[in-house]
């Protein structure tokens, strides 16, 4: 993704992201802990995280 952080020494990512961004969530040994994507439904109101 053009919009891409990657945050190291935190337990968690940023609570709210930017559309059409990405982030991935390091460890010290700076591997991914658990790289994921999430799929929208923008058609709800309000948008919300559609389950695969």
């Amino acid at each position: 993704m053009p919009k891409h952080i990657e945050v190291k020494n935190k337990t968690s990512l940023p609570g709210k992201g930017e559309p059409n961004s990405s982030a991935d969530l390091l460890n010290p040994d700076g591997t991914h802990v658990f790289p994921h994507r999430h799929k929208w439904d923008w058609f709800k109101k309000p948008s919300r995280q559609v389950s695969e």
